[in-house]
């Protein structure tokens, strides 16, 4: 959820859908296909996790579900009404665009999830679900918009890696991270600065093909499944 609308009024709602909902009405439910977010316009909701209230309610001025279509991901919670609401839909196409034309936007967007990053501790995070959700969100700003904004994205994706790496314990691997060939310790290496296989290969001249291909084999041998492991061990060794 996105707090402050930013873009222009009337841009929004020419390209928003109106949606009115009742008190007890559900916005989206966890576990859900996600291929809309929306804008609340007036009212409030609150947000649930497996029927847990979570974080602050849900007002004017927020985006809703604008992570689970970042991600491609199904609904990471309930949004439930508390009274009557007024909304603005937008699709997942037109969210996208929305991003890629309004760059205080995307900077807004930054900025709610450094907020929910520092709340981490608390479990407002856990609306992510998984934190390699989030961490696709910052990815996915990463790959659109100013120089500005990817490197902002860069640094709080890479903000989340050593937060969640350093509080989060990891397993020690059977096999050390010595045993990663030359390429993959630095595929490894880019990946712990928080940078997205997009970004990765950039900057090693690689394909993106190649990145995730020397991601899984990273995986395989260190037996572990995600970024925030893989920044765990790399910010251990070093």
């Amino acid at each position: 959820m996105t707090g402050s609308m930013v873009a222009p009024a009337a841009l929004l709602r020419s390209l928003g859908t109106p949606v009115r909902l009742a008190a007890g009405d559900a916005l989206v439910r966890q576990g859900d296909r996600a291929d809309h977010v929306y804008l609340v316009l007036s009212g409030s909701a609150r947000v649930e996790i497996d029927g847990a209230e979570m974080g602050p309610p849900v007002s004017a001025g927020d985006w809703v579900g604008e992570l689970a279509v970042l991600d491609d991901a199904p609904r990471a919670a309930t949004v439930t009404a508390t009274g009557p609401v007024e909304l603005l839909a937008f699709g997942a196409e037109t969210f996208t665009d929305l991003l890629a034309d309004l760059p205080d936007l995307r900077r807004q967007i930054t900025a709610s999830l450094t907020r929910r990053l520092r709340q981490v501790s608390t479990g407002w995070a856990q609306l992510a679900v998984d934190t390699d959700v989030l961490l696709d969100a910052y990815f996915a700003i990463q790959g659109a918009g100013s120089d500005r904004d990817r490197h902002t994205a860069i640094e709080q994706a890479a903000l989340l890696l050593r937060r969640l790496a350093t509080a989060t314990p990891t397993e020690t691997p059977r096999v050390p991270l010595g045993a990663l060939t030359p390429a993959e310790r630095r595929v490894a290496d880019l990946v712990a600065r928080g940078l997205s296989n997009a970004a990765v290969a950039a900057e090693l001249f690689l394909s993106e093909h190649t990145v995730a291909s020397h991601l899984k084999h990273i995986y395989v041998k260190l037996e572990i499944t995600s970024r925030v492991a893989l920044a765990g061990l790399v910010l251990r060794s070093s």
